[in-house]
């Protein structure tokens, strides 16, 4: 059986934030007498989203790592549309596909890095490799779900091997940012506003070049985990002022915490940029970035 020593250790972040926030709002709600909202009419509250949470990570702790194929009814609607070409939708089409990357990758182990469960959406920015512990090895991916009546009903991915050595010489997955004194957002109405920020800030900053933008929302010490360029606002602002990096169209934004996710997609359908952006609420920056591409 592979290890899964390092697969829980994003999803058990997320469900202590979420219980965090959960006690929080049902304090405010209990004072004020007011029920609380959500974002996303499909989804209601933190119980639906951490219930999607749960059934998303039997992916990656029980089917892959545990190789436990039979759990897959319980994971996808029987109708599941694929986004990815090279997946045939309904639940047939992932049992074959799951059944080959377990008999292709018999040492492969998967570890979620990052998650968010935003309303009907679920995202997982995960580690595919048999060295889980060298995070310069292997595969960085993002699944993206939506989820109905606690089954996966679409599914959308992103993937790119990693590199054994990066510009900046962190890895794709690693968090670097120091809260120092302070501590990252968990305010459901600012995790709102993070995401309208910075979805805007990169739409207006890729395609129409907006360098004041730039210069007013990424830190001087911006820490970068794309494997091609360093730390800093020096060389990315660089090439966005000369169209280096093209436009940006992005068709879907979540966020969780301090991280903001934006999702952009190829012609296909399928995922051909995703992004994270952690946000400073303290300083009302962008401090940090990762992308799978």
């Amino acid at each position: 059986m592979k290890s899964t020593k390092f697969a829980n250790i994003s999803l058990m972040i997320f469900y202590f934030r979420h219980s965090y926030i959960l006690i929080f709002t049902a304090l405010v709600v209990a004072c004020s007498g007011n029920g609380g909202g959500t974002t996303n009419d499909a989804c209601v509250g933190f119980e639906c989203e951490i219930q999607n949470l749960m059934t998303v990570e039997k992916i990656y702790n029980d089917v892959i790592n545990k190789e436990m194929l039979s759990l897959l009814d319980d994971i996808y609607a029987s109708d599941v549309i694929s986004n990815n070409p090279d997946i045939p939708s309904g639940i047939e089409g992932f049992r074959g596909y799951y059944t080959n990357l377990l008999a292709e990758n018999p040492l492969m182990t998967a570890t979620t890095k990052h998650v968010v469960g935003d309303g009907e959406y679920v995202a997982i920015h995960w580690h595919y490799s048999a060295t889980p512990e060298n995070e310069k090895s292997g595969f960085a991916k993002v699944d993206l779900l939506r989820l109905d009546e606690g089954l996966i009903v679409e599914y959308w991915d992103a993937s790119m091997e990693t590199f054994p050595e990066t510009v900046s010489g962190n890895s794709v997955f690693s968090d670097l940012y120091d809260y120092g004194d302070t501590q990252e957002n968990r305010s459901l109405d600012v995790e709102e506003e993070n995401k309208e920020i910075v979805t805007d800030f990169y739409m207006r900053t890729f395609n129409d070049m907006d360098l004041d933008l730039f210069d007013s929302l990424v830190d001087m010490n911006y820490l970068q985990h794309n494997q091609f360029f360093p730390n800093g606002t020096e060389l990315l602002r660089d090439a966005i002022e000369v169209g280096r990096l093209g436009s940006v169209n992005v068709f879907l934004s979540l966020a969780e915490g301090d991280l903001v996710w934006t999702f952009r997609r190829s012609s296909n359908g399928n995922l051909s940029v995703v992004d994270l952006w952690r946000f400073d609420n303290n300083i009302n920056r962008i401090v940090e970035h990762w992308d799978v591409l």
